[in-house]
């Protein structure tokens, strides 16, 4: 069993940080929004010089740590007890049936290439989806960020098997992709290109390594940048 403090695992000294961050980011939260009804309620006097302008603009930074907050909070929770035997094909598809609606009211084509047989791999199904989804929501902004626009904008994901067992999902789009050198420097927090909170990818980084995998950028045969997630095949016995 891992050792705990109050409820703080110390076994994992980045979930024990990214949740008294988020605690704390939630307190200084509660004062802003009890601070910004107070002045909302004195706006409406005519009199008042406080403008709607500068309490917008506050609620919408409010929104934005609201969200870093959740985001920490993700980090902060504790992995499964014991790894589950995944099938890789299937976990992907389940998490792509959430995003696809959404991506195509964007114009966004949505491509996915399955393995043709199964590809086991040892994992925790809610960290994987959300690092896939932290990639899908990265790809989206990449695509709609990029100059071209219009037709023909689009997210591809494969999953293939490891060359050493397990398996690995590769991630492209129709976007202007990761310059060369910042292949690393992307999973660094807060250096997002694409708006948001600068954490998804970080995130989903994280939760790879807590499924005892890896996630990286690679580049294809043309040159043009694909991320790859991998994970380790399972060794462990099923449950009877």
């Amino acid at each position: 069993m891992n050792p705990t403090v109050q409820g703080e695992n110390l076994a994992d000294p980045m979930g024990t940080v990214a949740g008294r961050v988020a605690s704390e980011i939630g307190t200084a939260l509660t004062a802003i929004e009890m601070a910004v009804d107070r002045l909302e309620r004195k706006a409406e006097d005519p009199a008042c010089t406080v403008q709607s302008r500068e309490l917008s603009a506050i609620r919408t930074q409010s929104g934005r740590l609201a969200r870093l907050a959740r985001q920490l909070l993700e980090l902060a929770r504790p992995p499964s007890a014991a790894p589950a035997r995944l099938e890789l094909g299937e976990e992907v598809k389940r998490t792509l049936t959430l995003v696809r609606p959404e991506l195509g009211r964007h114009g966004i084509e949505l491509r996915f290439l399955p393995w043709g047989a199964e590809v086991e791999v040892q994992g925790d199904p809610i960290r994987l989806r959300e690092a896939l989804l932290a990639l899908l929501i990265n790809a989206e902004r990449a695509v709609r960020s990029s100059l071209d626009g219009g037709e023909g904008e689009w997210i591809e994901v494969q999953v293939l098997p490891g060359d050493n067992g397990g398996g690995e999902v590769r991630i492209r789009d129709s976007g202007p992709g990761v310059a060369e050198g910042e292949e690393e420097w992307i999973f660094i927090p807060f250096v997002s290109r694409w708006g948001g909170e600068g954490m998804g990818l970080t995130i989903s980084r994280l939760s790879a390594a807590g499924q005892g995998g890896t996630l990286g950028v690679e580049r294809d045969a043309e040159g043009k940048s694909e991320f790859v997630f991998r994970l380790q095949p399972f060794f462990g016995e099923e449950e009877s």
